[in-house]
């Protein structure tokens, strides 16, 4: 298992010199998340989102699936990832919103549910004319 604090310090020394435009997590891991950032002594805005059906997780599963099917998403192939898609599930909340669905799934999607975070929080920046100021960039 890998240190949170320590790893949240190696990826912001990997960044240093950049703007960090928005930093996502699972809301349900909210508390843990700001916990870490702190005892890392990195000062970024979270964004607490949820990939289950209802508020925003809806939307940000719409948006990691449009942007995978225009091809705006293009990653190399991750074995991590594979599997936790092939391991969810999706449920729809009574409005008909998609979301992934934990408590169903067969396995560990802790990557996929983090995809679809960082998707939900980029996607509306994909289609601006105007530079937005930033990149999304692999770490590690």
């Amino acid at each position: 298992m890998v240190p949170a604090a320590e790893f949240l310090q190696d990826v912001a020394a990997d960044l240093e010199g950049c703007e960090v435009a928005g930093f996502g997590c699972d809301g349900y891991k909210h508390a843990e998340v700001l916990d870490f950032l702190d005892r890392a002594d990195v000062a970024w805005t979270v964004e607490a989102r949820r990939v289950g059906a209802g508020r925003d997780g809806g939307q940000d599963v719409r948006r990691f699936q449009r942007l995978v099917h225009n091809r705006q998403l293009v990653m190399e192939k991750n074995l991590s990832l594979s599997t936790a898609i092939s391991q969810s599930t999706l449920k729809r909340d009574s409005n008909g919103n998609p979301g992934l669905d934990k408590a169903n799934s067969r396995g560990r999607i802790d990557v996929l549910s983090a995809a679809v975070i960082a998707c939900g929080m980029a996607e509306p920046y994909f289609d601006r004319d105007e530079d937005p100021g930033f990149r999304m960039v692999q770490v590690g």
